[in-house]
């Protein structure tokens, strides 16, 4: 796919370590899981199948630390947390996913289905008087994603696709019965990357959340929530110096 590029929100199969955010690197975030993979090509085709029998789940801050998730708590309630609900390592609780990709023209382009776990934890709310409880859950997700690269000399035009059905967002509704409501939502990007002649490397992405069937009381989000990144990089003094 051009220079090394790396799919941002088609990376969806490993569970992520996020106790300290995406501070590490991207290759240390990343938890190592047990997978069958299967791959077949031919020609400019490439098939690729995926079983997790034993699927792990992101590792997030707990409540209170540097990097925890921010969570919709009703004013001046006590809070609780109930032992966590992962989903149980046997062959019922597997995850199944398969690639498609083709070469053509010069552009790589790619089809994918999973259907795994929401790797993030989904907090299941629980109100009683005097006390709020949550209890961490991973209801199942399907996820379907599209991806291309193509590199026009000089530069590497790339973007990629994510389609999530029944996500579970947390709500700030407090009639809501257990603080969650599925929506189906599409992450996609799509940028281009280009070495200036003074070796200086730069990629501009543009991406966006779209939110079908937004509702306004869903915590932290809107019904279109765009990102403009800029990315530089230049080495210096026989590449001991790499500021970026």
């Amino acid at each position: 796919m051009g220079r090394g590029y790396r799919p941002v929100y088609a990376d969806v199969v490993n569970a992520k370590d996020l106790r300290e955010f995406v501070l590490p690197s991207f290759e240390f975030i990343r938890i190592p899981e047990w997978a069958t993979d299967i791959e077949y090509s031919l020609e400019n085709f490439h098939a690729e199948a995926v079983w997790l029998p034993w699927p792990e789940m992101d590792k997030v801050g707990r409540p209170g630390s540097e990097f925890a998730f921010s969570i919709p708590l009703p004013p001046n309630t006590p809070v609780a947390f109930a032992p966590a609900q992962e989903p149980t390592r046997s062959l019922e609780n597997s995850e199944v996913g398969g690639r498609l990709s083709y070469r053509a023209g010069g552009w790589d382009l790619g089809l994918f289905h999973l259907r795994t776990f929401d790797k993030l934890p989904v907090l299941n709310r629980t109100l009683e008087p005097g006390l709020v409880t949550f209890t961490e859950t991973h209801p199942r997700l399907s996820i379907n994603g599209v991806t291309f690269a193509k590199e026009i000399e000089p530069v590497v035009l790339k973007g990629e696709g994510v389609y999530y059905s029944q996500k579970n967002f947390q709500t700030t509704d407090l009639a809501d019965t257990d603080g969650l409501k599925s929506k189906d939502f599409v992450d996609y990007l799509i940028g281009a990357d280009y070495t200036f002649p003074n070796k200086l490397e730069s990629a501009l992405q543009l991406s966006q959340r779209i939110i079908r069937g937004y509702e306004s009381d869903l915590f932290q989000q809107r019904a279109f929530q765009t990102q403009l990144t800029l990315w530089l990089r230049r080495s210096f003094l026989k590449i001991t110096w790499n500021p970026r």
